[in-house]
């Protein structure tokens, strides 16, 4: 592969909650938030852009 080639690959990924349950709470929402954006950052070769959500959803935009 020549050396001036650039690829990237970039997520939009979306988990929601059973039946749109409004569970993620502040407390809840606060505490998955931070176990996403571990993961994702002690994952090789991701960054993560944003993390973000309302009460029933959450919202990550990664690249690869």
């Amino acid at each position: 592969m020549p050396r001036n080639v650039y690829s990237e690959i970039n997520l939009h990924i979306i988990w929601r909650t059973q039946d749109n349950t409004p569970a993620l709470v502040d407390a809840v929402e606060a505490q998955c938030h931070r176990y996403i954006r571990h993961r994702a950052m002690e994952t090789p070769g991701v960054f993560l852009h944003e993390i973000n959500g309302m009460a029933d959803h959450v919202h990550l935009v990664a690249s690869v």
